[in-house]
Formats: C-alpha cells, sequence, structure tokens
C-alpha cells in the first residue's frame, strides 16, 4: 500500500501520546522528589543545630586574633570576626546592627569577652533558622559553662553603646547647626550695623561732596 509498512497508525497514536505523558510524569516525580529530600535534609540539620564542629571552628577562629589567650578582643574587631567566621555561625557584612541586637556585654578597655560572643551568635543562629528549636541545658558546650576570667567587668552592652553613639551623634549634629545658625545670625546682624553706619556716615555733613 502507499502507506508502507510503518505500522498501524491507530495503535501508534495512542503509544507516542501515552509516551510522552508518562515520560513528564517521571520527570516531574523525579524534581519533586529531589525537592523534598533537600527539604527533609535542611530542616533536618535545623533540628540538630550547632555541632561540635562548629565550636571548635570557632575558637579555631579566635585563637587568630587572641594568640595569648586572654579569652577576649576589641569591641572593634568584632564585625571583622563575625564575619570571617564559616556557616552555620558566620554573619556576613554588614552585620553591625545584628551584632547590635544580640546585646552582648562590653567590658572595662573596650572588650568582650569569647563566650559571650558565642552565646550570641548560638542563640542567634536558633532563633533565626528555627524559632521552636530550645536549647537545653545538656546542649552547651562544657566551655560556655565555665566560669568567666577575674578581669571580667562589664559595663556597658552592644545596645547601651549603639544608643549612646546614636545620641552623641545627635547632639553634635545639633551643636553645629546651633553654631552655624549663630554665625549666619552673627554675620546678619554685623552686615546690616555695617549699612547703617554707611548710611549715617554719607549723611553727615563731613562726608557731602562739594558742588
Amino acid at each position: 500500500s502507499n502507506k508502507g509498512d510503518c505500522g498501524d497508525t491507530a495503535i501508534a497514536t495512542p503509544f507516542i501520546v501515552s509516551y510522552v505523558i508518562i515520560t513528564s510524569l517521571v520527570v516531574v516525580n523525579m524534581y519533586i522528589a529531589v525537592i523534598l529530600e533537600n527539604f527533609c535534609q535542611a530542616h533536618e540539620d535545623v533540628q540538630q543545630g550547632l555541632t561540635d564542629d562548629d565550636y571548635d571552628m570557632y575558637y579555631e577562629k579566635w585563637q587568630h586574633l587572641d594568640p595569648s589567650g586572654s579569652q577576649f578582643i576589641r569591641y572593634d574587631q568584632l564585625s571583622d570576626f563575625v564575619d570571617g567566621l564559616e556557616p552555620p555561625l558566620r554573619i556576613s557584612k554588614p552585620n553591625h546592627l545584628a551584632l547590635v541586637a544580640m546585646n552582648l556585654p562590653i567590658c572595662e578597655h573596650d572588650r568582650m569577652h569569647c563566650v559571650d560572643i558565642l552565646d550570641g551568635l548560638t542563640k542567634y543562629f536558633l532563633g533565626a533558622l528555627h524559632a521552636q528549636v530550645a536549647r537545653t541545658e545538656a546542649d552547651v558546650p562544657i566551655d560556655i559553662k565555665n566560669d568567666r576570667p577575674k578581669d571580667y567587668h562589664p559595663i556597658t552592652t552592644t545596645v547601651q553603646r549603639h544608643r549612646e553613639l546614636y545620641l552623641s551623634r545627635m547632639g553634635l549634629k545639633g551643636f553645629r547647626t546651633n553654631v552655624e545658625r549663630r554665625y549666619n545670625e552673627r554675620q546678619n546682624r554685623e552686615k546690616i550695623f555695617q549699612e547703617a553706619i554707611t548710611d549715617e556716615l554719607m549723611k553727615s555733613d563731613d562726608f557731602k561732596i562739594p558742588t
């Protein structure tokens, strides 16, 4: 026949349609399976919280800034230190507001203790990623349970320091505005005074132009 031996179109058409539909369903199911697996893995990681490796990483990074083992770093080193950590404890820059919100204690000479910073980062991680995860006493590493050193004397916090800086900036801005306003007023008064003197001199007989 003119159709040759290509087969029966009545069977071929349903076969092709069924093949395309089944293949599409298989591909879609594979995508769904991969997404669900990744979601479950991420959910399990969050539930597990921080591991001992995370705390070891923290103290290894800390040793670079505190080779003498004083357990303190300067407040101005905090942002760079936290940005240099590895996930999940890392908070990349700009991280100033996040660190302020932790309300970390600041000791004398603008020093910050390693345990306070680690405790703040741990609470930030658990609160930001899974608000329902409760940190029990058993989950706290032994290093965090140790007492602070004898020279540990907090005098302020990151929240208070931020508030003080904000108020000082506002006060300085207001002071500058007041100085500029008074300077402009004085300049205007001197200008008016000089113009008045000039007018009086011009009206005086000594300054009349002879005819």
